[in-house]
């Protein structure tokens, strides 16, 4: 029986993948463990966890949070948030929330060109927007949410 661990199944990022351009797919880094491992400890890993594994928005300060009806909606909404909080060409780190599918590196103005391949790809995702320490979460049962990273 094949171990579950990260990064198992990267061909579930083929169809997001595929859907780049040739100077985007240049721009497009699959992490390897070491290195979404080194970025979850100074994103996902600094926000406070429920007791069920997910991020506490009551205990931070959430710039904005939305209930979205569906997933066009919420890749909509996710690409209008994302344009607004970081910087186009900033880097963008895109988590999900299946450990089998790897991390992905993408510049903010394709993640926002991607986001229906981004929530197809996997059901919550996470965007961590490097430079500007702001994540965004899309939530399976509807919800976005914005934040800033607490750093330390």
């Amino acid at each position: 029986m094949p171990t579950i661990s990260y990064g198992n199944y990267p061909e579930r990022l083929s169809d997001l993948l595929g859907s780049l351009g040739e100077a985007e797919r240049d721009r497009a880094r699959i992490l390897t463990k070491e290195e979404n491992d080194e970025l979850e400890s100074i994103s996902l890993n600094r926000l406070p966890q429920t007791s069920w594994g997910t991020i506490d928005w009551n205990s931070i300060n959430v710039r904005e949070q939305h209930a979205v009806s569906d997933d066009v909606e919420g890749a909509a909404l996710l690409r209008q948030l994302v344009l607004r909080y970081a910087e186009a060409d900033s880097e963008t780190i895109i988590f999900w929330g299946n450990i089998v599918v790897p991390s992905l590196a993408l510049a903010v103005n394709i993640v926002a060109e991607l986001t229906n391949e981004i929530l197809a790809t996997s059901h919550d995702v996470w965007l961590f927007a490097v430079k500007e320490q702001i994540i965004l979460e899309y939530f399976h049962e509807g919800r976005l949410t914005v934040a800033d990273v607490p750093t330390y």
